[in-house]
């Protein structure tokens, strides 16, 4: 005869206790951020490579840098493995 899988009432009981113990907690409150009224848009960043790109690269990395520096260091964070881009590599940082 075959054992059949069945929940043991303890595990059932610690499992659903656990989840409504993180049900009651209150919901966290947003924490502003201390940018909220930078407008980071208006700075421009010139790309000044300081290592080989192709013009449709450099392109790419400028279209970026003119939605602001924010939107920069997002699009190199996303596809620093793709393209082993980094900041100072990038832009002339003083």
């Amino acid at each position: 005869m075959r054992k059949r899988n069945v929940v043991s009432p303890l595990l059932l009981a610690l499992t659903s206790g656990a989840l409504f113990g993180i049900a009651q907690v209150a919901p966290a409150q947003p924490v502003a951020s201390p940018y909220a009224n930078v407008d980071t848009r208006s700075s421009r960043v010139i790309i000044q490579p300081r290592i080989m790109l192709s013009p449709a690269a450099q392109n790419r990395l400028q279209a970026r840098a003119d939605q602001g520096d924010d939107a920069l260091r997002q699009y190199v964070f996303r596809t620093r493995m793709i393209y082993n881009y980094y900041m100072p590599d990038l832009v002339n940082v003083t």
